[in-house]
């Protein structure tokens, strides 16, 4: 009885404004990840750690995106506009900054991300033991990702359900 009403509920999926919202939100994070993670690669591009080896530009990239989400709290902690709108809304700013301070080397900035993935995917399929740190960083970022869109899903959740 409970497997019918199971399968029929998987066979006629309903589609609930509870649905709708977990969509909205997934994509409001997305951009918000997006962003941020361009205004990174701009401040590594400034810093000149782009054109490193592979490894250090990945770990470059990365702890200066957990730089900007960490800054972008602690403004937003101060000033009282915690919530994931506050966050898009910063890092929207941070990027914009970036981009007009950077505007002269934007082409180069961007052909260097394009050299990097380059870089990233041939590290990737060359046999070496650095190859294992730069995956597990990459399966932890994915983790961080993955469980953050849990977390605000179930903040979102009506009382009773």
């Amino acid at each position: 009885m409970i497997a019918a009403a199971r399968l029929r509920q998987i066979a006629e999926p309903t589609f609930t404004f509870l649905d709708a919202l977990t969509f909205l939100i997934f994509i409001r994070f997305s951009g918000d990840a997006i962003l941020t993670a361009a205004a990174a690669w701009l401040i590594v591009c400034a810093g000149a750690t782009a054109g490193r080896d592979g490894l250090e530009t990945a770990l470059a990239w990365a702890w200066t995106l957990v730089a900007l989400i960490a800054g972008a709290g602690v403004i937003l902690g101060e000033t009282g506009g915690l919530g994931a709108n506050g966050f898009l809304a910063i890092h929207l700013a941070e990027l914009g900054g970036l981009a007009v301070w950077r505007r002269h080397s934007l082409a180069a900035d961007f052909a260097a991300l394009r050299t990097a993935g380059a870089s990233a995917r041939q590290f990737l399929v060359t046999q070496s033991r650095e190859r294992i740190p730069y995956l597990g960083m990459l399966l932890v970022l994915a983790g961080l990702i993955l469980r953050r869109q849990q977390l605000d899903a179930a903040v979102l959740q009506p009382v009773g359900n």
